[in-house]
């Protein structure tokens, strides 16, 4: 099979996955916010130059983007299976009553950005075109900016204690370490940080 077709296949894999996280898989109250449709609108445009990209620029690295999209995708879909709908989408958060620690969270906090800026770079380096990068920093910047609003959010709300806890021994999004954490499921709930 042709390296720039397996690179095709696994790109579009991952950003459809992706287009069903945000469908079917975050919960949004009501409307969504502005934040929220600035970030769908310049995910769709990313994803339309990403895969155009890939389609007519892929002279890159697929011995390394492609294992950068399966690690993409496992990470993303872990982190669904772990958070079954518990989860704001994306500016739309702000009041979290319950901590997901199962599974990638473990290490991470933000798995699922974490998994979205892997596809990203994962598409730099399968195409090494300027529209890419362009559009992946873009959309990683969004990310950053998302993470840091929601864990003010969560340090100020009923789970804070426990939160900063949690921040102390799990990396943004990048592990701090691996020692110390099992696979299990455990979540943190009001009451658990209040009565700790």
């Amino acid at each position: 099979m042709n390296a720039n077709l397996i690179v095709i296949v696994a790109a579009a894999a991952v950003l459809l996955s992706f287009a069903w996280g945000m469908v079917w898989h975050f919960r949004r109250p009501g409307q969504l916010s502005p934040g929220a449709r600035r970030t769908a609108a310049l995910g769709s445009l990313s994803a339309a130059v990403h895969l155009y990209g890939v389609a007519t620029h892929g002279e890159g690295w697929p011995g390394l983007s492609v294992p950068l999209y399966c690690g993409s995708a496992v990470l993303f879909w872990w982190a669904v299976t772990v958070s079954r709908q518990r989860l704001q989408a994306c500016f739309c958060g702000g009041g979290e009553t319950e901590l997901v620690l199962a599974g990638p969270y473990r290490w991470i906090r933000h798995p699922f950005y974490a998994a979205y800026g892997l596809a990203w770079l994962a598409g730099v380096l399968a195409t090494l075109w300027w529209p890419t990068l362009l559009t992946a920093a873009a959309m990683c910047h969004i990310y950053w900016r998302a993470a840091r609003a929601e864990e003010d959010a969560l340090r100020e709300g009923p789970v804070g204690k426990r939160y900063r806890e949690y921040q102390r021994r799990a990396g943004q999004f990048w592990p701090a370490s691996w020692r110390g954490y099992g696979l299990g499921e455990e979540r943190i709930r009001p009451r658990d940080s209040m009565s700790s």
